[in-house]
């Protein structure tokens, strides 16, 4: 799993991950990006059975909400869910 914070999710980014033998990676985070996604990283994953290579790494993207939110943005988020009322997600 992958923790990306909603607003890279909502805005796009970058999220780290550690990687099989402890390679750090960079995964770019599309905006509007779906909690349970699956992000595909080609030969970051495990090991070929028998054979040269690595297979693919799979992360699935899991939401981290901020849970330490100041009263200027808990007013900012509560504006823009009343624009947002009405509108398809």
């Amino acid at each position: 799993e992958l923790a990306v914070s909603l607003f890279t999710a909502l805005l796009g980014g970058e999220a780290q991950l550690t990687a099989l033998g402890g390679e750090r990676l960079r995964l770019p985070i599309k905006p509007g990006t779906q909690p349970g996604a699956l992000l595909r990283l080609k030969d970051k994953g495990m090991p070929h059975y028998g054979k040269e290579g690595r297979g693919a790494l799979i992360a699935k993207v899991r939401l981290q909400l901020p849970t330490d939110l100041t009263e200027d943005e808990k007013r900012a988020l509560a504006a823009m869910a009343a624009r947002r009322q009405g509108k398809p997600s």
